[in-house]
C-alpha cells in the first residue's frame, strides 16, 4: 500500500506543529477517525494521480486536530493521502 500527500498546498509535518499550536485546545476536528468524507475539489497526488473533486474515502488518521486527515480512497484507484481539512466535506450516505 502506498500512502501520498496531495500535491498543491500540502501539509507537511514541520507545519504540522505550527498548525497544532495556533489551534486553541478546546479545538475538536470536523470529522472523526472512520467517518465517510468526499473531496471538494479534485486534488493532484505526488505520483502525478489525480483524485477527482466528489471522490469518497474513510478518515484513518486526524492530524492537528483536524487541520488536515489521512483519508484512505477505493474508488477510482486505491490511494492513502493527507488532506488538508478545508478540502473535505460529509459524504451524503443512503441507507437501504
Amino acid at each position: 500500500m502506498a500512502c501520498y500527500m496531495e500535491s498543491p498546498g500540502k501539509v507537511e509535518g514541520s507545519q504540522m506543529g505550527t498548525v497544532d499550536r495556533q489551534l486553541s485546545a478546546g479545538a475538536r476536528a470536523a470529522f472523526a477517525e472512520h467517518s465517510l468524507v468526499r473531496l471538494a475539489s479534485g486534488i493532484e497526488l505526488g505520483d502525478g494521480r489525480v483524485l477527482p473533486a466528489g471522490a469518497v474515502g474513510a478518515v484513518v488518521g486526524v492530524w492537528a486536530n483536524g487541520a488536515a486527515y489521512e483519508v484512505e480512497f477505493s474508488n477510482t484507484f486505491h490511494a492513502v493521502a493527507t488532506i488538508a481539512g478545508a478540502k473535505l466535506a460529509e459524504a451524503q450516505t443512503t441507507s437501504s
